[in-house]
């Protein structure tokens, strides 16, 4: 009877083969759950950071273009024929403009700026070209020649003006702003970026302070 007790003393201490198993199952099981919870919780993170980038990146170019056509002023260009043509052109697609420019290594003064959609329509890019403004007639056909790609892959760009056309107009929202001496009151851009593209796009409207309507 003793020497029975004294085994079964020592049987109890330690484990079974079974136990040993099912312990080593739930062990595998545990990394296993844990493992894939690391693997969910790092793809958000990668996700979520990409979305701050991006929304990062939109702000910035949302705050260069506000700046610059805030600072939007009324110059004009020379034409062969003795005319004034001016700066300020702008229709639904693309925008050309005058302002100072804080753009790369650009020394100071006034540029004439063009803003489009450049490249095939559904992947194209948000596009700031520049040029030293000058208004020889032949410095109007080189805007354009340098510039920068602000936003890559877009779908494509909408501008509208608001103001008065004429002196006598009511004020109104117009889908270009040609051959005017007068700049609009405001802008409204807005770039469509592709289905499934993570990107958005808040609706952007700028104030122009324009000086007077001096001819340049």
């Amino acid at each position: 009877m003793r020497r029975t007790s004294a085994r079964a003393r020592i049987a109890s201490t330690g484990f079974t083969l079974v136990e040993v198993l099912v312990a080593l199952t739930l062990l595998g099981l545990i990394v296993v759950m844990i493992g894939g919870t690391f693997r969910i919780g790092a793809r958000a993170w990668d996700v979520s950071a990409r979305s701050i980038d991006a929304a990062g990146q939109v702000e910035a170019v949302q705050n260069l273009l506000r700046r610059e056509l805030a600072q939007a002023d009324r110059l004009f260009f020379e034409t062969p024929d003795g005319g004034m043509e001016p700066v300020f052109d702008g229709s639904g697609k693309r925008l050309r403009f005058a302002a100072p420019l804080s753009v790369g290594r650009t020394s100071a003064g006034l540029y004439a700026l063009l803003l489009e959609a450049s490249g095939e329509e559904g992947s194209a890019d948000l596009a700031l070209s520049w040029q030293a403004f000058r208004p020889d007639p032949a410095d109007r056909a080189q805007v354009g020649r340098a510039g920068s790609a602000l936003l890559d892959g877009i779908q494509d760009i909408r501008l509208v003006y608001f103001g008065r056309v004429t002196d006598d107009a009511s004020p109104a929202w117009h889908g270009e702003w040609r051959g005017l001496d007068n700049l609009p009151d405001l802008i409204a851009i807005d770039v469509v970026f592709p289905e499934g593209d993570r990107r958005a796009w808040p609706s952007l409207v700028v104030a122009l302070r324009a000086k007077g309507a001096e001819r340049k």
